[in-house]
């Protein structure tokens, strides 16, 4: 029978497959995702699965095959992992447990019933409709967030009851068309209302093994949009290591390890969100996966492959996860606070930039955040320290132009 193992999302068969071998020759990759175009280079390694449909698809594919693991790194592909872990019994997160964390609202629960409310902002939960009222008798500023959704999507911040109005139809349409929301409950529309946190933002990178034991390999400072006078929640940059003092990451690390536990959790890589005031952790999100950039930070930070940890963890090996080096490295993601088309947009050149992508070419419309969720581009720093302050100067000189009206 032949064996496989399950790659969830488009693009992860190149990065993977070489670690899956390494690990046994015998095994198969299977890149499994909705788009149709299937890749020329490997269409046997490839299986489109529907949207809607993905579940039956998958399963109906394999009933003649061993799986013996599943990877996934896309945010929409949460809840599925969870499924297939289940189903085919082989290492990973269960469905229960990425349930009680990715849906936010489930993880305020979880975390009142653990006695972390200290780690928490003050947070009410209620259906979309009734937010209205509610607003009547909170004090402001608050931040209103969707109960599913990742990279800010569906998060505003509201200064007053009014701001609703404006919001209203940006969250109903979050709701109808967010792919992480189907995933979960199409039919709910849970949003949690959250007392507005000060502070800076940081999340480590870290996974939990077999045993629910969570591992911590670094922190990533975060600089997101509203810290350099934007509005809105996009990060801008991420830098590793951080300079975080270690109670911080201790405190960390039992929050996250307490919920491990409860939920029983493992196996899999986390990207939780923290904000951090004056010493105080706050616990923001968790998402089950490894989140975008942590590959591109750790690599030429630390020297060590995430993905290659990512496969062993998915197929119970021993997880390498020591140093091999110690420099700094800062993802940039290049956001503006106004939409418009684009005239001109280029990155300058630089020896610290690893790797540079724009996304945008002149006539392309960029829509702004909170409503756009795609980045004019995005580069990479290496340097053996400050590469936050050297992403901060290479920002600064990126020629944006757009279309006068």
């Amino acid at each position: 029978m032949q064996k496989i193992v399950l790659l969830l999302g488009k693009g992860l068969l190149p990065k993977f497959e070489k670690h899956i071998l390494k690990i046994n020759p015998a095994l198969t990759a299977i890149e499994c995702s909705f788009d149709e175009r299937n890749p020329e280079n490997y269409p046997d390694n490839y299986l489109i699965i529907p949207k809607g449909k993905e579940f039956e698809t998958i399963t109906e594919f394999a009933k003649d095959k061993e799986v013996v693991g599943v990877i996934n790194r896309k945010d929409y592909y949460e809840s599925l992992h969870g499924q297939l872990v289940d189903h085919f019994d082989v290492p990973g997160p269960s469905f229960h447990a990425i349930d009680q964390v990715s849906n936010k609202a489930n993880l305020h629960s979880l975390m009142e019933e653990l006695n972390l409310q200290m780690f928490r902002a003050r947070t009410i939960t209620c259906q979309l409709a009734e937010v209205q009222q509610l607003l009547k008798s909170i004090q402001f500023p608050v931040i209103i967030k969707p109960f599913a959704g990742a990279h800010s999507r569906g998060v505003h911040k509201l200064t007053c009851a009014a701001d609703f109005d404006e919001v209203y139809p940006y969250l109903y349409d979050h709701f109808k068309n967010e792919m992480a929301v189907d995933q979960l409950d199409e039919n709910d529309k849970t949003v949690l209302i959250e007392e507005y946190l000060p502070g800076k933002m940081t999340t480590p990178i870290c996974y939990i093994d077999h045993k629910y034991k969570v591992h911590f390999i670094s922190l990533v400072k975060l600089v997101i949009a509203r810290d350099i006078g934007q509005n809105h929640y996009q990060i801008i940059f991420r830098t590793t290591p951080s300079n975080a003092p270690e109670p911080v990451q201790q405190k960390m690390k039992f929050i996250l390890q307490k919920v491990a536990r409860a939920t029983r959790l493992k196996e899999t890589f986390l990207d939780p969100e923290f904000f951090v005031h004056k010493g105080h952790v706050y616990l923001i999100e968790i998402n089950v996966r490894m989140g975008g950039f942590r590959q591109e930070l750790a690599l030429p930070a630390f020297d060590i492959n995430l993905e290659k940890m990512i496969t062993q963890l998915a197929l119970r090996q021993e997880v390498d996860d020591q140093f091999n080096s110690i420099s700094s490295a800062t993802a940039c993601e290049i956001w503006e606070p106004e939409s418009g088309t684009i005239k001109e947009l280029k990155i300058p050149k630089s020896k610290h930039i690893t790797y540079s992508k724009i996304n945008f070419k002149p006539g392309d419309y960029y829509e702004a955040p909170p409503v756009g969720n795609k980045p004019l581009g995005s580069f990479y720093i290496t340097a053996p320290e400050k590469s936050l302050s050297i992403a901060k100067k290479i920002r600064n000189k990126i020629v944006i132009e757009f279309e006068e009206n």
